[in-house]
């Protein structure tokens, strides 16, 4: 068991498994959540006129 994706299913040779892991880009969360708020004041400030 947890076998099957580590080993080739035929010759049982092991495959190189790497973590897929994209580097930290603190800068594009910040600038997600600036663009929200952003959004929710500009709704905001429409619903109060």
């Amino acid at each position: 068991e947890g076998f099957a994706f580590a080993h080739c299913t035929e010759c049982k040779a092991t495959f190189p498994l790497r973590a897929n892991v994209p580097p930290q880009r603190w800068w594009l969360k910040l600038k997600f959540r600036f663009l929200v708020v952003r959004d929710h004041v500009l709704i905001f400030v429409i619903v109060q006129l």
